[in-house]
């Protein structure tokens, strides 16, 4: 498993990230509208919440919250970019365009 959008700080001692964070990650980004819940992240990948935010903050270097508005921002940008370009916002967001 590897990097994120440019987030990584520390790895496992094998030099991967845990995949339980990887799975965190892929669900937030499948939405990024979507209100985050620590608990419901928990639940997904079967651990408590406390030991969900440490291995997170672990592998990635800043904690779901931070992470989750960094993603946005990244998002936003990327549709202001899209908007630069002189596509219609309404078309931008009706497409789907995300990536």
């Amino acid at each position: 498993m590897g990097l994120q959008n440019g987030f990584l700080n520390e790895t496992s001692e094998r030099g991967q990230v845990d995949q339980r964070v990887e799975q965190v990650l892929s669900f937030i980004k499948a939405d990024l509208r979507r209100k985050v819940r620590i608990g419901e992240l928990s639940r997904l990948v079967n651990l408590s919440p406390w030991r969900l935010c440490h291995i997170f903050k672990v592998h990635i270097g800043m904690s779901i919250i931070d992470s989750v508005q960094r993603f946005r921002m990244e998002e936003a940008t990327h549709l202001l970019e899209l908007r630069s370009m002189g596509l219609p916002l309404r078309m931008i967001y009706v497409s789907g365009c995300s990536s």
